[in-house]
């Protein structure tokens, strides 16, 4: 059942955003949201509730691995890690590489 899993992915999300910044008492919050509302956009950065705990993103801050590029835009647009400052690890951020046209998931330029 969906809901099962929400919970169940709640859970993980939950134990891994404690240690944010955000503090536990905002993460829990926001993880009551999506099991009661999956299908809204609370951060409004283009991940559905439902998305934002399959990528372990933060339903309630649009941009989770703080890289400037949303989280929505790096799972749809850029194919990017939402966890992840700098997806390929070449030591420029996701939103550095797609600011100066650059490919944020590897060698090259963005496709246009």
């Amino acid at each position: 059942c969906i809901r099962d899993r929400l919970v169940v992915g709640a859970y993980l999300a939950y134990n891994r955003y404690v240690k944010n910044s955000t503090g536990a008492q905002t993460v829990k919050n926001a993880l009551e949201d999506v099991t009661q509302n999956p299908t809204a956009d609370d951060d409004r950065d283009g991940l559905v509730n439902k998305s934002e705990i399959e990528y372990k993103t933060d339903p309630k801050n649009s941009d989770t691995d703080g890289d400037d590029l949303k989280d929505g835009a790096e799972v749809n647009t850029y194919k990017s890690d939402p966890t992840k400052q700098d997806t390929d690890g070449d030591g420029y951020s996701d939103g550095q590489e797609v600011v100066n046209g650059f490919n944020p998931t590897g060698a090259g330029k963005l496709r246009k």
